[in-house]
């Protein structure tokens, strides 16, 4: 994978020196290890100097490798995280049913949290998530080989992902994401719709319907949302 994402960004102008700067910049192997070891590192580890020091460069130069390639990898987002066409949906559609016996099912989308390194400081209480950290949400839809296929990021940690979910604009505009009988299957979290199907929410203190069972264990080995 790392040799992919290489062959994909190692002929940016970025990584070119512009004139008066005469400096070489470096090669974008060491750009792009630079940045997942970064997104790889946490607490005090994850600081600058402290990176600076595993690769034997200063503080401002780990900042600038770092920018540096987070602005090179943002060029290809359009054509690496985008929505599949009606033909691809299909081919999703027919593999989803083949391996998990879900007609029209298109996709999986499922809420992340992502801690900031300090509570932020506007509104920081709204960041509190229900895992008791403060928290960005995320809010991604994957397909049926753990493809990113659309993401919603920005809520703070404390929304709940249905609401998330009924903001964003693949559900405002729903008639140009999905075509008739299409959705997505997703957990006990979201509420269910003509394009979204969740898992049953199992009563307090009542019996669960054996067919509703059958249906939540089908759905619990459905992929895993991975980000490839």
């Amino acid at each position: 994978m790392f040799w992919a994402i290489h062959e994909r960004i190692c002929n940016d102008v970025e990584f070119v020196s512009v004139p008066p700067v005469r400096r070489k910049r470096g090669s974008p192997e060491l750009h792009l290890l630079v940045l997942l070891k970064f997104l790889g590192s946490n607490g005090n580890e994850a600081t600058a100097s402290k990176l600076g020091q595993f690769f034997k460069m200063s503080k401002g130069s780990f900042l600038n490798y770092r920018d540096r390639m987070v602005v090179v990898l943002l060029k290809h987002l359009d054509d690496t995280v985008f929505w599949p066409e009606a033909d691809e949906r299909k081919e999703i559609a027919k593999r989803i049913e083949d391996k998990f016996m879900f007609p029209n099912c298109v996709g999986f989308p499922d809420g992340t949290l992502l801690p900031p390194e300090l509570k932020p400081n506007l509104g920081g209480e709204d960041y509190f998530s229900r895992k008791s950290c403060y928290a960005v949400n995320a809010l991604i839809t994957c397909d049926d080989i753990g493809r990113v296929r659309d993401v919603v990021i920005g809520w703070p940690g404390s929304v709940h992902d249905n609401r998330v979910w009924r903001t964003s604009v693949m559900y405002a505009k729903r008639e140009s994401y999905f075509s008739p009988n299409e959705y997505l299957l997703g957990d006990s979290a979201f509420g269910a719709s003509r394009v979204m199907i969740p898992a049953f929410k199992k009563p307090r203190g009542a019996n669960f319907p054996r067919e509703r069972e059958v249906f939540n264990t089908c759905l619990a080995n459905r992929p895993p949302i991975v980000a490839t």
